[in-house]
């Protein structure tokens, strides 16, 4: 499924923004969920069983959650049934910086310019024809 993201907004509890252990804001962030019939439908069971809000007034599917994983990315369902965002380009190019520093944040850039996703995921027309080149 893929996730882009549509709005976000202030956790809230009785009109009082609410703070995590350190005391900084909470901010929740809504993502719009696209995908087959299938996979929406499995979304929609999972999301209905623990009683989350997951659709939007305009009937698309929503995924909220307080860690952003950018503009857009993709989501997955475990084997348990548990919703969570692909995170690999984000904790590799986390993982670049402290290894390498600046080199890495170089690295990282690019990573994180393919938004958010692996590129291995992305189907490939074998007979597609690269448009730099000329014929």
């Amino acid at each position: 499924m893929n996730i882009v993201l549509k709005r976000s907004y202030p956790k809230l509890d009785k009109g009082v923004r609410k703070t995590d252990s350190q005391g900084n804001p909470i901010t929740v962030f809504v993502y719009t969920v696209t995908g087959t019939k299938a996979e929406l439908a499995r979304y929609a069971e999972i999301m209905s069983a623990e009683e989350h809000t997951y659709k939007d007034d305009d009937g698309s599917y929503l995924w909220f959650t307080t860690n952003p994983v950018g503009v857009k990315g993709k989501l997955c369902i475990s084997t348990n049934g548990k919703v969570f965002a692909d995170t690999t380009a984000i904790d590799l190019a986390s993982a670049l910086i402290k290894q390498y520093g600046q080199v890495g944040r170089d690295m990282a850039r690019d990573i994180l310019k393919q938004g958010f996703t692996a590129e291995a995921d992305e189907p490939v027309d074998k007979d597609a024809k690269d448009a730099n080149l000329e014929e």
